[in-house]
């Protein structure tokens, strides 16, 4: 939503088409499986249309009809990005033996490196193929765990 918008005040729209795209595609491969899950699936394509509003009008007010929203598409406010849940608290590092991808797992991003080795540690997988203790640790915070035997 951010990218769109930035785009459209920029006047570059094929930027914003192709970030709309995405989203649109994101949006067509959720699966939603509870109630809670169709009202986001609705909230968010109400979202969408209100986005692709400037570029094809008359295809987003029909839609918006369709779903049964009040009043006109160009008048509903335009989608506003909470900054707050754009940040990412938890990064998913791959833990790997031997250069090989053993286990992912995810964890803070202020993990430290020595709680970082304990949880790759405890990994069943990264387990199976250590055999005892490794010979060596490559730890990059918020990136790998390499463990050499």
């Amino acid at each position: 939503m951010q990218e769109t918008t930035k785009s459209i005040e920029n006047f570059t729209f094929n930027i914003a088409v192709a970030s709309i795209r995405t989203l649109f595609n994101k949006l067509s491969s959720y699966k939603a499986l509870t109630d809670d899950d169709n009202s986001i699936l609705l909230f968010v394509t109400n979202k969408l249309l209100i986005m692709i509003n400037p570029m094809v009008p008359h295809i987003a007010e029909e839609l918006w009809e369709t779903l049964n929203n009040e009043g006109m598409i160009c008048y509903a406010d335009w989608p506003v990005v909470n900054e707050v849940f754009l940040e990412k608290n938890n990064v998913k590092i791959p833990i790997q033996v031997n250069g090989k991808m053993r286990a992912v797992i995810e964890v803070p991003s202020d993990v430290n490196k020595e709680d970082l080795e304990k949880l790759a540690l405890s990994e069943k997988n990264v387990l199976k193929f250590l055999s005892g203790k490794p010979k060596k640790s490559i730890i990059i915070p918020n990136r790998i765990v390499n463990f050499v035997t």
